[in-house]
């Protein structure tokens, strides 16, 4: 495995793979471009790590996961999100796969970044790849959510770049992405820069066509088999099928195959209230996160969160104000 990837060593190298460390750039648009994957092969990466030999082990290789499971230490494991009511119901555990779906326009990047602070504030490195969006915009939301003001100075964006040293990583990739790519993305994020949680949004930049079934259910076989290879933790974004937006959608609401939800691990749908002209929403909550699939965990259910139009941040009580995560 070694002598196969020493090529991919030196061609990083001489990528000079970037992430936030002396960065300086002004605040303006592209501001953060230069925090950027390498320019590698990342298909033919995929082909090269891969090897049968390697995943043939002695019993000894799983001695301390049978003896944690003998003592019962294993515990609740898994990343929590930016809210504490929700640490012992929700976890993001490695090798595992989260659908994040929604319909348009109902804040799911949005709540992803959010949550994406928090992975990296339990040290946990995330590697973002928005096929939707430009790297800059996307870690420029980000700012805005950490340093809790959609107003941030340029010693806000110098205090961000230290905080997200060796946390956060962009794939810099716009449009569409051939799946043998991406899967070579997070083979290389998982392997080089040991990253835990990998973000893909959105699956339709990836899988096209929604009415193609058997492409869908090979490219979320394939994530489940990949997280499983690296220890990863997965995460895409789908979205709902056009319908009443007046009601969450379910977990077989998400375009294209039902085999989405069925292969992956959870299933978290975020749905924003509509407003009506009768409805003061005096108690109600902006938004919700519904779990409808948490297979190695207990809980099913839903979290309504409030959405903070100053900092871009979400909160789970009324009235709570907005956060600094950096100061």
């Amino acid at each position: 495995m070694n002598e196969r990837l020493s090529a991919f060593d030196e061609s990083a190298r001489q990528a000079q793979v970037v992430n936030i460390r002396g960065v300086h750039p002004p605040m303006e648009e592209g501001y953060l471009d230069a925090l950027t994957m390498p320019k590698i092969d990342y298909r033919k990466y995929a082909e090269t790590r891969s090897s049968e030999h390697d995943n043939i082990k002695p019993v000894a290789s799983f001695y301390q996961e049978m003896l944690d499971e003998i003592n019962h230490v294993e515990g609740v494991q898994g990343a929590t999100l930016p809210w504490n009511s929700t640490h012992d119901k929700l976890r993001f555990r490695p090798s595992e796969v989260t659908m994040w779906q929604g319909f348009n326009g109902h804040k799911k990047s949005m709540v992803l970044g959010y949550a994406s602070l928090g992975f990296m504030e339990q040290g946990q490195s995330v590697c973002i790849a928005s096929l939707e969006m430009k790297p800059s915009k996307t870690a420029g939301r980000m700012l805005k959510q950490a340093v809790g003001t959609k107003e941030p100075t340029p010693h806000a964006l110098d205090l961000f770049k230290d905080y997200c040293e060796g946390k956060l990583w962009l794939y810099d990739k716009q449009g569409t992405v051939d799946t043998e790519t991406l899967f070579g993305v997070i083979y290389y994020a998982a392997d080089k820069l040991g990253c835990k949680h990998f973000i893909i949004d959105s699956m339709m930049r990836v899988v096209n066509g929604e009415d193609d079934y058997n492409a869908q259910k090979n490219f979320v076989t394939r994530l489940c088999d990949i997280a499983l290879e690296t220890n990863i933790h997965i995460h895409f974004v789908a979205h709902n099928r056009k319908g009443d937006e007046d009601k969450p959608a379910g977990r077989y609401g998400a375009k294209g195959s039902g085999s989405l939800s069925d292969n992956v691990h959870n299933a978290v749908e975020v749905w924003q209230r509509p407003i009506k002209s009768t409805d003061d929403g005096s108690e109600l909550p902006d938004m919700y996160l519904i779990c409808d699939k948490q297979r190695e965990g207990e809980w099913e259910g839903t979290i309504g969160l409030w959405f903070l139009e100053e900092s871009l941040q979400f909160a789970n009580n009324k009235g709570q104000r907005s956060r600094t995560w950096i100061r």
